[in-house]
């Protein structure tokens, strides 16, 4: 954010303001295309948060040393998996973590169309190299090991291990876990109690107040077609373009990931 488009909201807004001194250290955890543009959208709209941006695209070392300097009220992002050392600096600074999941199937063609219009995501050229889009979206379901034309290696992770490594942050002692499902609201797909309920549920984990107005401003914003990386932001997209052998590939990989996520009982889908 603009440091003058900071300062001004930090001057009409005491509660923010009041938040930069008093407010929580807010790191947002997540799955690749699981929501985290959503989720920052959210925690915008708090009063008593600021966003400060992504650590995304950032080495390891430079994003544990970003959230030893995290200040009050300050909020981040970052796809990192629970570790040692990162749990260490948590407990440290007292920073509290919000987890945002999504159901694996719309995470696949949600990155699908990122890969194809990001030309700097780090698989664009190896996506680019496979036959068309019946492949592409097999290679994201199964994972892709190929060589690029320089001969380096360019790997892209199943859906399965993409989330698997992450998700010890659902037990994790500082954190609370939400979905995109109950996040987006009537506007995605979604419900408009479980999208009231889920925002109550941050506010609680980050001991920050919320009146009624202020639930009712978020939710009615929550859904942005103008955050950078928004394309449909529905529920239920992937039926839409996976084929019957995305499907069955699908389950091949990461069925069982499904069920236990509670997306499906089994796999007769």
């Amino acid at each position: 954010m603009h440091r003058l488009t900071l300062g001004l909201k930090l001057l009409t807004q005491p509660r923010r303001l009041a938040g930069c001194f008093t407010g929580p250290k807010v790191l947002v955890a997540s799955v690749p295309k699981a929501g985290t543009n959503m989720l920052m959208h959210v925690l915008d709209l708090v009063p008593q948060l600021t966003i400060e941006g992504t650590l995304v695209r950032l080495p390891e070392a430079v994003q544990l040393e970003r959230l030893r300097m995290l200040r009050p009220g300050r909020v981040v992002s970052t796809h990192m998996a629970p570790g040692v050392e990162l749990d260490a600096i948590l407990d440290r600074q007292e920073i509290k973590v919000l987890f945002v999941s999504r159901d694996p199937r719309d995470v696949c063609i949600s990155l699908l169309h990122y890969i194809e219009r990001e030309p700097e995501h780090y698989f664009h050229a190896g996506y680019n190299s496979l036959a068309d889009g019946h492949a592409r979206l097999m290679a994201i379901i199964t994972g892709h090991n190929g060589n690029l034309s320089d001969g380096a290696d360019e790997y892209l992770p199943s859906v399965e291990d993409n989330f698997r490594r992450r998700l010890a942050w659902l037990d994790h002692r500082r954190c609370c876990a939400v979905t995109f499902e109950e996040l987006v609201g009537p506007k995605g797909g979604g419900d408009r109690t479980q999208q009231l309920a889920a925002i109550r549920r941050i506010a609680e984990h980050l001991a920050v107040r919320l009146t009624t107005r202020d639930v009712d401003l978020v939710a009615e914003n929550v859904f942005s077609p103008r955050t950078s990386t928004f394309r449909r932001g529905q529920i239920g997209d992937w039926s839409q373009e996976m084929t019957a052998a995305h499907t069955a590939a699908f389950k091949r990989t990461a069925g069982q990931l499904l069920v236990d996520l509670g997306y499906e009982q089994d796999l007769c889908w």
